[in-house]
């Protein structure tokens, strides 16, 4: 009965998550059957294994987002085998439902002061949450004339400031880093396609590959889809320049030095650029735009000033660094998400939290069992 417990509840889960992700009756049944055959239950084994979206049964038959998963077992019977039957059919039942993450700005610094900082007449309009770890009473730092509002906004310290909307909820607890689970691509523990600092001064088309060197841009540039390993001094958009690409996605790995400046900086958007980048919306990088390893030295910043004109669709992940953001995401459809150690809103930003859930990271999507 445990056994089969548990082969339900993998079953409901797995079939939520799906249906969570906006995924089609054929995936949801597939994934939960799947889930329940990998606890050992399977038409093979004697089993039968039903899913319902929405339930049969109970509370929650009108949730279009709750998941049943029914799995019957015949067995052999042991003192009940004495009185009237050689087999006994084991049952059990589990309904999961599937929670889109409300959160696109995730500020994991466990105790500094300022984590998020909200200075000078910086305006941030969020459609999403906030989490914020660190225990500092300061955690959250507004000043000046600026504002920030939210959907909702926490953190596990304290917050100052006169313009927070809504008040943050304090004393909250802290939340897992929900991209954890990601690891360097492949490419990046290959050889140099360019060993040395590209420049690139005239438009021009990049390719995928390793740029050991890093890579500059001051004219326009069209990115084809891939993965692009930016070490040296990094990745710096300057100019008047205007850069697309979709499909694509930047790995800063722990060799990357940063700009000649102070403070170093691995990505640097400048103010007078135009920049339309959206994320992978399959493979192991799925909706990740810029990712600086976890290695990489604490004191290497990330600045993104790209303003209005600053259109980036994807998580951008720097777990032990500080993030300098002032844009928006202007695109119909685009939506980013922020998750660093430190962040500073530098300037007017507008990050939208409007995941399509078939792009989005299965991090960011909380199965729960109900029933």
């Amino acid at each position: 009965k445990r056994s089969a417990q548990s082969a339900a509840d993998a079953a409901a889960l797995a079939g939520a998550l799906e249906v969570a992700r906006g995924s089609d009756s054929a995936t949801v049944l597939a994934k939960a059957t799947n889930d329940a055959q990998l606890n050992g239950y399977s038409a093979a084994t004697g089993a039968t294994i039903t899913i319902n979206n929405p339930p049969n049964f109970g509370p929650n038959t009108t949730q279009t987002s709750a998941v049943e998963a029914i799995v019957q077992q015949p067995v052999p019977g042991f003192l009940s085998s004495i009185l009237h039957k050689q087999q006994v059919t084991v049952a059990a039942r589990a309904v999961a439902r599937g929670y889109v993450a409300d959160n696109c700005v995730y500020v994991m610094n466990p105790s500094a002061n300022a984590a998020l900082s909200v200075p000078g007449n910086t305006t941030v309009d969020m459609d999403c949450g906030a989490q914020v770890n660190s225990v500092s009473p300061t955690a959250i730092k507004q000043t000046g004339s600026s504002c920030m509002t939210a959907t909702q906004i926490a953190t596990s310290g304290g917050a100052s400031g006169t313009c927070l909307n809504p008040q943050p909820d304090e004393n909250m607890p802290q939340t897992e880093d929900p991209f954890s689970y990601l690891s360097p691509p492949a490419a990046a523990s290959g050889p140099c396609d360019y060993t040395t600092l590209v420049t690139i001064s005239t438009p021009s088309t990049l390719n995928p590959g390793n740029y050991c060197g890093g890579l500059t841009i001051t004219k326009d540039v069209d990115f084809n889809p891939g993965e692009y390993v930016i070490g040296g001094q990094g990745l710096q958009i300057q100019g008047n320049s205007v850069i697309t690409g979709d499909e694509v996605s930047f790995y800063f790995p722990p060799t990357v030095t940063g700009t000649p400046t102070t403070p170093p900086r691995s990505l640097y958007i400048a103010g007078t650029t135009e920049v339309h980048l959206s994320a992978p919306t399959t493979g192991d990088y799925q909706s990740v735009l810029f990712y600086n390893d976890p290695g990489v030295p604490s004191n290497i910043e990330m600045w993104m000033q790209g303003g209005s004109d600053m259109d980036l669709t994807g998580v951008i992940y720097a777990p032990n660094n500080h993030l300098r953001f002032a844009g928006g995401t202007s695109g119909v459809g685009g939506w980013t998400v922020l998750a660093t150690d430190t962040l500073e809103f530098t300037g007017n930003s507008n990050v939208s939290g409007t995941l399509p859930p078939v792009d989005l990271p299965l991090a960011l999507i909380r199965p729960t069992l109900v029933e």
